[in-house]
């Protein structure tokens, strides 16, 4: 009978212990799974001020590219690729991809340069140069 108790009890202290083992992978894969919100404005670091490059996105899928100083370089559409992988199609057909990563987003140009760009808020902001407005779809275009 002692035997009897004996392996109840491992085989309830296996079963407890897998239980927890099986609830501790969950939270695991939950904390490397992370998918992050694209939409924001991103810039790379630069001493200058206003020197930096600038890409910003929306929830419909358009992103803009631009330098403060020297005006919008592309618009464009994305698409999600993968999980925090997109690809993204300027107006003029370039195609480019992008990582989204805490912090902010690796750019990989067609021609083959890597860019990083932080991440600076989680709003579109477009910081152009004077008389030059923000793309239309951006709904901070004050002529809709």
């Amino acid at each position: 009978m002692k035997a009897h108790n004996s392996n109840v009890m491992v085989i309830a202290i296996i079963t407890v212990l897998f239980f927890f083992s099986l609830i501790l992978n969950i939270f695991q894969y939950r904390g490397v799974s992370v998918f992050f919100c694209l939409k924001g404005t991103y810039c790379t670091d630069s001493d200058l001020p206003g020197g930096g490059e600038y890409l910003i996105f929306d929830d419909n899928g358009n992103y803009c590219r631009y330098i403060q100083t020297e005006g919008i370089l592309e618009n464009g559409t994305y698409v999600e690729a993968e999980e925090n992988q997109f690809s993204l199609t300027s107006d003029s057909k370039k195609c480019s991809c992008m990582l989204l990563v805490k912090g902010g987003a690796y750019l990989f140009s067609e021609n083959n340069t890597l860019i990083f760009y932080s991440r600076i808020s989680n709003k579109i902001i477009f910081l152009g140069r004077a008389g030059e407005g923000p793309p239309t779809w951006s709904r901070l275009d004050s002529s809709k």
